[in-house]
């Protein structure tokens, strides 16, 4: 996420070779593991350059103005949902900004749902929640 389109980061190869931006990445979530067990080459590059760069961090710290203003003035990236993104700079942003925050293209991360019953837990209640709904 940058200001403009002309330095748009889309790519983890955008990334490394960009070795002054700050890749941010949430203490402890998913992503943080996907750097971290991948085999994959870039994944293990960029997780370099998060650690090199300091950008493994806190979500208040990821999520803050300090952050968000350096992808304004193009010097970071942070790896979040879109979700987080919105409510962000919504929150960041009430009286509006300079710039364009946007998502890069490469995705990489299919977020799956799993769920665990207990074995003791009512047969009822296990297969009402078994249950999938197609809309």
């Amino acid at each position: 996420m940058v200001k403009d389109e002309t330095g748009r980061v889309n790519t983890l190869e955008d990334i490394v070779e960009r070795p002054h931006l700050i890749p941010f990445v949430m203490r402890g979530s998913t992503i943080e593991n996907v750097f971290v067990t991948s085999t994959d080459p870039m994944f293990r590059r960029v997780l370099q350059q998060v650690v090199r760069t300091g950008g493994l961090a806190t979500v208040p710290q990821v999520l803050s103005r300090r952050v968000f203003d350096l992808m304004l003035d193009e010097k970071a990236v942070i790896f979040c949902d879109k979700l987080f993104l919105d409510s962000t700079i919504f929150r960041l942003y009430p009286e509006g900004y300079e710039g364009k925050f946007y998502q890069g293209t490469h995705f990489f991360l299919v977020n799956e749902f799993v769920m665990m019953v207990r074995r003791k837990l009512d047969p009822e209640i296990t297969r009402k929640l078994h249950m999938r709904f197609v809309t």
